[in-house]
């Protein structure tokens, strides 16, 4: 399990993603290289792992794209959570990549 007890953690998970967002890519990364390298760390969000996410993300939930994929799925509220944690990560990969432009 991902362990997430620091905020140097979570940098470092979101500089890991980042990474492997611009391993996919061919060219500069692209908001589908970022939900590919997301949507594989998927099976690490655990619900201790996704409350740590968005404790130390500084990004919001996206609510909108977290109520459209629960919506259609009939979720639940585990997968409400992980669903807000993956809309976080993938802000934060995009917003490290605008940082080093």
């Amino acid at each position: 399990m991902t362990d997430l007890d620091s905020r140097e953690r979570y940098d470092a998970l979101i500089d890991d993603l980042a990474i492997d967002a611009r391993e996919r890519a061919d060219g500069a990364p692209t908001n589908d290289d970022c939900w590919d390298s997301v949507s594989a760390f998927v099976p690490e969000l655990s619900g201790p792992v996704c409350e740590r996410v968005l404790e130390l993300s500084d990004s919001d939930p996206d609510e909108e794209l977290v109520e459209h994929v629960t919506d259609a799925r009939g979720s639940n509220d585990a997968e409400y959570r992980r669903a807000e944690a993956v809309t976080v990560l993938l802000q934060d990969v995009e917003a490290r990549f605008a940082a080093d432009e």
